[in-house]
Parts: C-alpha cells; sequence; structure tokens
C-alpha cells in the first residue's frame, strides 16, 4: 500500500480471511516448503518474497552424478516463520523455505527431494522469467578438467636496469672503505754527502736552502 492509494476491494484479502501466509498465496498456487541449510539457503540471505532457481544433483540410472537446473523463478513465501524481510537487513537464519508453487511443480519437488539434493539460487532483480540448460554431469566435470590448458609456471626474470626506479644523483650516497695511505717520511733539513780522497773520508753538509759546490779533484 501507497501513502494516499484508495482502498479497493482488490487490494484486500477476501472477507473472513485470517492474517497470515493464507493471503500471500496467489489463486492456483500452492505454498510447499523445502528443507535447506546454510549452504543451500544462502546462508539466510534470502528474504521472503524474493524469486529464486533451484537446481537439482542426482544420480541417473546410468551411475552418473547430475546437476540439473528444473526449476527457475520461483517465489519465496516464507523463510522458517518469517513472512517479511528484516527491516536491517540480517540474515534470516532458517531451515525450511515456503515456496509458491503449482500442484505440478510441487510433484516434481517431492521426487526431486526423495532422489537428491536441491539447491536454491537466489535471482536478481530484472532477469528473464525462464532460463534453459543442458544440465552437467560427472563426465562433462572430467572433459572440462582434462581439457584445461596446463599452468605453466612463469620464468623468474631480474629486473632491467631499465625496469629499475631512477634515483636524482644528489639522494645517491655512496660508502667506500676509506685505506690510510702510509705516512711519507719528513725530509730532514741538510744534505750529506760522503767524499773519499784516498783513504781519507770527508763529510759535505748542505742546507735546506744553501746552495755549495764542491770540486773534487782527479786523483
Amino acid at each position: 500500500m501507497f501513502n494516499g492509494e484508495p482502498l479497493v476491494p482488490g487490494r484486500l484479502a477476501p472477507e473472513g480471511t485470517d492474517a497470515g501466509l493464507l493471503t500471500k498465496i496467489t489463486p492456483g498456487k500452492r505454498a510447499m516448503g523445502v528443507r535447506i541449510n546454510d549452504v543451500t539457503g544462502i546462508a539466510g540471505m534470502i528474504p521472503p518474497n524474493a524469486r529464486v532457481d533451484i537446481a537439482l544433483t542426482t544420480t541417473l540410472a546410468n551411475s552418473q552424478r547430475t546437476a540439473k537446473l528444473f526449476m527457475s523463478n520461483m517465489r519465496v513465501l516464507m523463510m522458517q516463520t518469517a513472512v517479511h524481510k528484516s527491516e536491517d537487513g540480517r540474515p534470516i537464519p532458517a531451515t525450511v523455505a515456503t515456496l509458491e508453487v503449482t500442484p505440478e511443480e510441487s510433484e516434481l519437488l517431492l521426487v526431486a527431494q526423495s532422489q537428491g539434493a536441491i539447491q536454491l539460487m537466489l535471482r536478481g532483480y530484472g532477469d528473464p522469467d525462464s532460463v534453459v540448460t543442458k544440465g552437467a554431469t560427472s563426465a562433462d566435470v572430467e572433459r572440462s578438467l582434462r581439457d584445461a590448458p596446463p599452468v605453466r609456471p612463469q620464468p623468474r626474470r631480474s629486473p632491467s636496469r631499465e625496469a629499475l626506479p631512477r634515483v636524482a644523483p644528489e639522494t645517491v650516497t655512496v660508502f667506500r672503505d676509506r685505506v690510510a695511505a702510509p705516512a711519507k717520511p719528513a725530509k730532514p733539513d741538510t744534505s750529506k754527502v760522503e767524499v773519499f780522497r784516498g783513504a781519507q773520508k770527508t763529510e759535505l753538509k748542505f742546507g735546506k736552502d744553501s746552495v755549495r759546490r764542491d770540486t773534487i779533484p782527479n786523483n
């Protein structure tokens, strides 16, 4: 009901009807409960009045495991005992989902629950009303695994010089081991020259800033 909307008979439940789930069932359809868990119920994220698809996983007569989507666009009337979704958007924990089905759909769903496991898949708004799939078997899974391209490890490559980040020269500091150079011997203040004349030895000394010349005669 919208604010200011007039109350007309088509918007009201039949006279004498009690409030609850009875008023939500479309004429000609039925409310049917299916058992779910945290996985099949998408961790309680399916709110009432949502639309779901139902998939069945079972084993066929040829002993082949098969999964097939066999019901689509099914309306969820209630989750456990919650008829309306929570205002704060919290999950609704439930082990039973009540779906709106036709009598023929209820028969198929009863057989499906006894033969295998069902899975609810939440639909988004604006999706098509019907979905047609061919199903998947264990042979399809084996074929997919066999035809999958092998994953090859990528060789490790050393980073090229061009790939390395460039750093400004002024921000680079190079540390080198400094080896002390050997100390040079100090030069003497005078220079000494030894002169031999026969068996006589004479020493001549020259000052640092003086210039002296001696002439030694030939013997």
